[in-house]
């Protein structure tokens, strides 16, 4: 018996992105006042860089006797960005995970975030929509320094 894993299709093309089912239920994530059955996912294609949220209910599950190359096996197999809501003032954040090209700390995702496009349906967590072209999200650390430095102005 083999492995279940969900299969992320990308929309601009053939990739396809095989995720094992424990990886996935790591990184579902859900709006604030929706119900448990509205997991989604908000991924990044490693190929071509498109980004789109998808609910986990429409990904096709497979069962695999041995994974494929391009399979997401562990968690930190996995790049996650933060991105910036479009909405001004808003403190939220929409939270994107993409194939990362190691599996050691500190690692970078396989199609830089520059060259990332699409975001379709991806929002922060209070439902607006991120910036395009995407910006990340602050560090914690660059956030505080610059609160200071507006109640200085």
């Amino acid at each position: 018996m083999g492995a279940i894993f969900y299969i992320w299709d990308c929309d601009r093309g053939e990739h396809k992105t095989p995720i094992l089912l424990h990886v996935l239920r790591g990184i579902e994530g859900d709006l604030v006042g929706s119900s448990k059955g509205d997991a989604f996912v908000d991924f990044v294609c490693p190929q071509c860089g498109y980004g789109r949220r998808r609910l986990v209910d429409e990904l096709r599950q497979v069962e695999l006797e041995s994974p494929p190359a391009n399979a997401v096996l562990f968690p930190q197999d996995l790049f996650h960005e933060s991105l910036k809501c479009d909405r001004e003032r808003c403190a939220a954040h929409a939270r994107v995970h993409t194939p990362a090209e190691t599996s050691t700390p500190g690692n970078k995702p396989k199609k830089p975030v520059a060259e990332w496009a699409g975001m379709t349906g991806i929002t922060c967590s209070l439902g607006h929509p991120i910036k395009v072209p995407v910006q990340p999200w602050p560090s914690e650390l660059a956030r505080m320094k610059r609160m200071e430095e507006d109640r200085k102005q």
